[in-house]
């Protein structure tokens, strides 16, 4: 984010993304939450139970427009898979269901 920038005084809420990776790598909220924790302890500080966490930026319209752009591109690369996928699939399903030689009356 933008937290160097003088002109930061914007900040835009971070939500938790599920990921197919959650399993093996912890998520960046996950991170945050265990830094929370380990802050609290440290300095015996008092948290509420589930914070909020903010990415400054210094432009509030400019950082939703690169989530927007992330979700388009995210959109774009997943409808592709979906189509390799699904031409391969459809190329195995027709030569697993041709007839083996020609037909004999």
């Amino acid at each position: 984010g933008d937290v160097r920038k003088e002109g930061a005084r914007s900040g835009i809420v971070l939500l938790p993304e599920p990921s197919i990776f959650d399993h093996w790598v912890p998520s960046d909220m996950e991170m945050y939450n265990r830094a929370v924790k380990l802050a609290a302890a440290q300095y015996e500080l008092t948290t509420p139970t589930d914070p909020v966490f903010v990415q400054w930026v210094a432009d509030a319209e400019e950082g939703q427009a690169a989530f927007a752009w992330g979700a388009l591109y995210f959109f774009i690369i997943a409808s592709i898979v979906y189509l390799v996928f699904s031409c391969m699939a459809g190329f195995v399903a027709s030569v697993v269901s041709r007839p083996n030689g020609p037909r004999k009356g």
